[in-house]
């Protein structure tokens, strides 16, 4: 997972270089994953590595992934969250589309004309809803996601309005880099101008 000042863009590494074991010593892809690959108490270890190999040659990375220029940033999405409602571990997940690219706030984002001034009041919408596990904090609205920092996250679900200069105290950025966090919290519909 790669951590800007703002977000994160994340990587599932489920079968690929980590993987769980159960208090019961069954292993699992990841932590969240229902099927068991074998025992660690009653099997070989290499040979439990080798039954995951469908989570290391892109067998379950979806079609639509394949040829994607952000492919080796997010992996295809999540496999666990894309099985209970596909069926399938190579189908997008139920949050995924080809417009939730990851995001590095401090670049350029969609919305590039647009240009809010530092007294600009944005409202946090009321529908976002925050994932939280080990690694990150998913804030969502709908099929819309993003992956905020603790400090981003701090900040946004601490407030039912802010500014542009809210941002820039807040994280001592220039004007341009709140601009793109604003353009990119906008855009993933996390909050809205007021």
């Amino acid at each position: 997972m790669t951590q800007t000042l703002f977000g994160y863009t994340k990587i599932c590494t489920a079968g690929k270089t980590s993987y769980a074991i159960d208090t019961d010593g069954n292993v699992k892809a990841c932590p969240r994953d229902s099927q068991l690959y074998g025992n660690i108490l009653s099997q070989d270890f290499a040979q439990i590595w080798e039954s995951l190999h469908k989570w290391r040659d892109d067998s379950y990375i979806p079609e639509e992934c394949k040829t994607c220029k952000a492919l080796s940033r997010c992996l295809g999405g999540c496999r666990v969250d894309s099985f209970p409602f596909t069926g399938r571990m190579d189908r997008l997940d139920l949050i995924s589309n080809t417009e939730n690219l990851p995001i590095r706030f401090e670049k350029s984002v969609q919305g590039d004309g647009v240009v809010y001034g530092v007294d600009d009041n944005f409202v946090v919408s009321n529908k976002v809803r925050y994932t939280i596990d080990q690694s990150s904090i998913r804030a969502s609205v709908g099929r819309t996601y993003i992956f905020l920092t603790k400090a981003m996250y701090d900040f946004v679900s601490s407030k039912e309005e802010f500014s542009v200069r809210d941002v820039i105290d807040a994280f001592g950025v220039d004007i341009s880099t709140a601009n793109n966090v604003v353009k990119t919290l906008v855009f993933n519909n996390i909050i809205y101008k007021s």
